[in-house]
């Protein structure tokens, strides 16, 4: 039975709700599904809902923005990381804000996502990293090698901080000596200048296309970045983290996040 995606390609789930519910299943099968989630005690539908779901305006829903736009890591596995002082970062998140006006109106919309688990890296000192490890034409690595510049004024006095022998700026590259104390500093300071660029930007276009909902942020993957958190309690209205664990109480939040 061709219920797939694409001719000959068969779905098992739609055929099995074809099965039971005949051909108007796509109308009883949303119903029968908000009738279950509340005869369950839940109050929320959460991320990824389709809108045959939360468009019947049964239970509260939150609403997943994904959009394109350019990324600072390179190759196409890469795990995304926006690169976000690209003007064409704001734009296409402005072209998809723009999409949600009618959930942005809707009041059983709580809120809205923005991005999932991006790659900040697994500690504080990850995302300069990987920003430094990124595409050297990324508008972001390029925002950060001109926050070098302006601390040091010439190659010769990063590198005496660093312990490198770099011939110029355009030289810069391979693995941060993060052995180096002043490295380390440096690369804290990449990471809350970039964590900094993304969060207030989605905050400032969440204001401008959904002024009435919540930011969400973005399910932070890793909990031990604390620049992160930080970084996302000062802009986002609930700071969102994805744990794995068996307990949330392995979070540790750092003094700075304020937010629920």
């Amino acid at each position: 039975i061709g219920l797939g995606a694409r001719p000959g390609i068969w779905n098992p789930s739609k055929s099995n709700l074809l099965q039971k519910y005949g051909e108007n299943w796509k109308e009883v099968y949303p119903k029968m599904v908000n009738r279950r989630l509340k005869s369950w005690g839940l109050n929320t539908l959460g991320n990824w809902t389709k809108k045959e779901f939360y468009s019947l305006k049964k239970i509260p829903y939150t609403l997943a923005v994904h959009f394109g736009r350019p990324e600072v890591k390179l190759g196409e596995q890469a795990k995304s990381l926006p690169d976000a002082f690209h003007p064409e970062f704001e734009h296409s998140l402005s072209r998809a804000l723009a999409h949600r006006s009618q959930e942005a109106k809707d009041p059983w919309c709580l809120g809205f996502f923005i991005d999932n688990e991006l790659d900040f890296g697994n500690n504080s000192l990850k995302t300069g990293q990987i920003i430094f490890d990124g595409d050297k034409a990324s508008h972001t690595r390029r925002a950060m090698i001109d926050m070098l510049k302006n601390k040091y004024g010439v190659i010769e006095a990063l590198n005496n901080a660093w312990a490198k022998n770099y011939s110029n700026w355009e030289a810069l590259e391979g693995h941060l000596p993060l052995r180096q104390k002043a490295c380390r500093e440096d690369a804290l300071e990449m990471g809350r200048i970039y964590l900094d660029k993304y969060f207030s930007t989605c905050a400032r276009l969440m204001k401008k296309h959904a002024p009435h909902k919540l930011y969400l942020g973005s399910r932070i993957h890793f909990k031990e970045n604390e620049l992160a958190l930080i970084a996302s309690s000062n802009h986002c209205d609930v700071v969102s983290v994805n744990c794995y664990d068996f307990t949330p109480l392995r979070i540790h939040w750092p003094k700075e996040v304020t937010k629920p």
